[in-house]
């Protein structure tokens, strides 16, 4: 069955609402919000991997829980974004693809998590802004202050101002401090190049 329905043009806005994936708080945004930690979702996966094994069945993928739960959570943001008319700041996913896999399950849910985003969001007529991720979790969101020091596992330490946060959460705050920075500079630089443009179409009386 085909659905036809009219495609609205999303609009950019500063106002933004940026997420952050993780293992210990499966997604972390930027309005405060944590969903649940996706770690028990691996432990059940790989117990019941086991059993399936031991029982001589054939192996079944670990991913499908998260993958179904990362579903849900982006539905949520771009949901969210768009009822408060808000740009929905994700990972760079071409970052993300390009990064040698490390952690507990590597970078496949984040990877997995903004490419949902992408699809809902331009159902629901919302814009994506991929922001690059790169030390998002150890910068201090209210100094600047950028030290792998500042992060042990979970916890944020700033070391030069002393402010205290979750790690996840943390992340996601300095996505959409970056992303509204670099969209402000994006619209200037559009209003700019549509003033001159106007300006140079403007003819000359003689």
């Amino acid at each position: 069955v085909f659905v036809e329905f009219p495609k609205v043009q999303p609009v950019l806005s500063t106002d933004v609402l940026a997420c952050d994936v993780g293992v210990n708080i499966g997604v972390a945004r930027s309005d405060g919000y944590k969903s649940k930690s996706l770690r028990p979702l691996l432990n059940q996966a790989t117990v019941r991997k086991a059993a399936r094994q031991k029982q001589g069945h054939r192996k079944k993928s670990s991913r499908t829980t998260v993958k179904q739960m990362l579903d849900r959570e982006a539905r949520k943001a771009v949901t969210l974004a768009a009822q408060t008319g808000k740009t929905l700041v994700i990972e760079s996913l071409q970052t993300l693809s390009n990064l040698k896999p490390t952690g507990t399950i590597g970078g496949w849910p984040r990877i997995h998590y903004g490419e949902r985003v992408r699809q809902i969001a331009e159902e629901m007529s919302v814009f994506v802004w991929e922001q690059w991720p790169a030390r998002s979790s150890i910068t201090c969101p209210a100094c600047g202050h950028c030290d792998k020091t500042n992060r042990r596992g979970e916890a944020f330490h700033c070391m030069a101002c002393g402010f205290v946060g979750h790690a996840d959460t943390v992340a996601s705050w300095n996505l959409a401090r970056w992303a509204r920075g670099k969209i402000r500079s994006y619209l200037e630089k559009a209003a700019k190049k549509k003033h001159d443009s106007h300006n140079r179409l403007v003819t000359v009386p003689l």
